[in-house]
């Protein structure tokens, strides 16, 4: 019973650093350009991604 108790905190430990690395390579591929929406558009017409429609000085941050 013992053995079976740490095999499945084993299994939890491994599962949880599999979803960490996971979630770290999709952190590192987003591209935040590709996601900006309304930005600095006037018109309101949805951006294309890009931050030609920022005025500048302005930042996206």
């Amino acid at each position: 019973m013992t053995l079976l108790g740490i095999l499945l905190i084993l299994f939890t430990c491994l599962v949880a650093v599999g979803i960490g690395y996971v979630a770290n390579e999709n952190v590192r591929r987003f591209d935040e350009r590709e996601h900006v929406d309304f930005l600095g558009r006037e018109d309101g017409k949805e951006g294309d991604g890009g931050e030609e429609g920022l005025r500048q000085g302005e930042t996206t941050g």
